[in-house]
């Protein structure tokens, strides 16, 4: 086993061995959101070795990417094809990457479902064209 699938391989021993033992774990990417919400509890479990876009089609609007995926990669990928996500990402550093795209129309694209732990790829939301307009139906 070699790079990305030793990382998600002892990610995944790491989250069976948690949830036997009911041990809360803390995922982490970069750390940049840890002063939002509730105090920090549970061990933390780096997502940062899981990087990587797994796969695109762009003219189906969908993008699965790995969980430690930095935002800028992803947001990079999709502006090679004149698209972006249907919401914006909280950014607590440097000034907003660009305009609001009425994240408000898309309440139920990004409801993120739960995920097992013995891992699975989850689909959160879709990408959508870029536009300042508004929603287009």
């Amino acid at each position: 086993m070699q790079g990305m699938d030793f990382a998600l391989a002892q990610i995944t021993d790491r989250v069976r061995a948690a949830a036997a033992d009911q041990t809360p774990l803390r995922l982490r990417g970069g750390g940049t959101k840890d002063f939002w919400g509730h105090a920090l509890q549970g061990d933390v479990l780096d997502t940062r070795v899981l990087r990587g876009i797994l796969s695109y089609e762009p003219s189906e609007l969908v993008v699965t990417v790995r969980a430690g995926t930095p935002l800028a990669e992803l947001e990079a990928a999709l502006a090679e094809q004149g698209q972006c996500l249907p919401f914006e990402p909280p950014i607590s550093q440097g000034p907003p990457l660009r305009e609001p795209r009425w994240a408000a129309w898309w309440p139920q694209a990004c409801r993120a479902p739960r995920v097992p732990a013995w891992g699975r790829c989850v689909t959160i939301c879709w990408a959508s064209r870029c536009s300042t307009a508004g929603p287009s139906y």
